[in-house]
């Protein structure tokens, strides 16, 4: 099925609370008896220890291991193995065959559009969710009350929802979880748990996920720093629709510490797409490889047209280069007029420069 999109939380990480671990546990020891099937209860064990790491036992997190044992653990039916990987696989593999009623999908659509009636809404997904049991409607009523949409917030209700939503196998519920668990947003902060929905989500093509889950990797939280697979999360998002993602791909192939342009020629595909999707910085960077002419053959017409894109989404520094192309004639005619208008949007974004060139501007107007 096709997941609608949920608006999520911008996201930094922080520290988890774990419990302590006694210092004479022995990692080895813990992994032997967990891998022989001797004593089960080692894998829940070694699943806590790499989930935050251990100073103590000189153990870095490592989410990897964590999610490994942690399944382990879970399949030898260990108290708290399961719930620490939230999502159940055996309701997840149902929700695969699950399809949104049609009446569900209608009244999602209405969300955003002008003069929608949020209290039908809410009341509506209400009626689904708690009568219904939709998985996909739970995810959505628990963001409202999350939210406080209609009324006041009912925050620890609404994570009961979203969290039930994840665990039934919703992509879209476990992409906002993920989010919130990073945030720590109506919920403690929890790194493992976050990279562990945020992975769920967007192996299951809720591809901002996949945008939010390259930060475990930029980061090193719990994961060792990793281009290769930044680059493929960011890919995925990109070319599924998350132009955010196409400026971050494409940036990372242009910031790679090589003379070899054609590593970087990627970026410009990148870029391209992320602008046709309305990301503006994309635009912008379009227009800058256009310009300069290191990566492809000079042409001030395409970049003209991209930092007239980019300056229409107002990022600042696309308006300085627009104006900088009206006022000396490239890629277009000449323009003093369009020039200023540019320069002087450029300073009202927050580009000082631009504030002095659009007064220079002014001043040679009034003599």
């Amino acid at each position: 099925m096709k997941f609608s999109n949920v608006i999520l939380l911008t996201a930094l990480t922080s520290l988890m609370s774990y419990p302590a671990f006694a210092e004479e546990y022995d990692i080895e020891e813990l992994e032997e008896k967990c891998e022989n099937g001797s004593e089960p209860e080692s894998c829940k064990i070694l699943g806590d220890i790499y989930a935050v790491g251990d100073d103590d036992l000189d153990v870095d997190e490592d989410f990897l291991r964590a999610a490994k044992y942690y399944n382990m653990a879970c399949d030898a039916k260990i108290s708290g193995a399961c719930d620490a990987l939230i999502v159940d696989r055996a309701e997840a593999e149902k929700y695969k065959s699950y399809s949104a009623p049609a009446d569900l999908l209608a009244v999602l659509g209405k969300i955003g559009a002008p003069g929608t009636n949020y209290e039908e809404v809410f009341n509506f997904l209400k009626d689904k969710c708690e009568k219904g049991k939709d998985p996909y409607a739970c995810g959505f009523y628990g963001e409202f009350l999350i939210q406080g949409i209609v009324g006041r917030k009912v925050i620890n209700k609404g994570m009961r929802f979203l969290k039930g939503a994840c665990r039934s196998g919703d992509p879209s519920a476990c992409a906002n979880l993920g989010t919130r668990l990073m945030v720590g947003e109506g919920v403690d902060i929890d790194d493992f748990k976050s990279y562990y929905t945020l992975k769920y989500a967007c192996d299951n093509d809720f591809y901002q996920a996949c945008r939010i889950s390259a930060i475990f990797y930029e980061k090193r939280i719990g994961l060792k720093k990793d281009q290769k697979k930044i680059r493929e999360l960011y890919d995925k998002a990109c070319f599924n629709n998350d132009g955010v993602s196409c400026y971050k791909l494409g940036t990372s192939y242009i910031n790679q510490p090589t003379s070899d342009k054609k590593k970087k020629l990627p970026a410009l595909k990148a870029f391209v797409h992320g602008c046709e999707l309305g990301n503006a910085q994309s635009c912008n960077s379009a227009g800058l490889i256009f310009e300069n002419g290191e990566l492809v053959k000079n042409d001030l017409t395409q970049a003209f047209r991209y930092y007239l894109k980019g300056c229409e989404g107002d990022v600042a520094v696309s308006c300085k280069n627009l104006g900088y192309c009206y006022s000396l004639g490239y890629g277009t005619d000449l323009d003093k007029g369009l020039s200023k208008e540019a320069y002087t949007k450029a300073c009202e974004l927050g580009d000082d420069e631009s504030c002095s060139v659009a007064a220079q501007m002014y001043d040679l107007n009034q003599e």
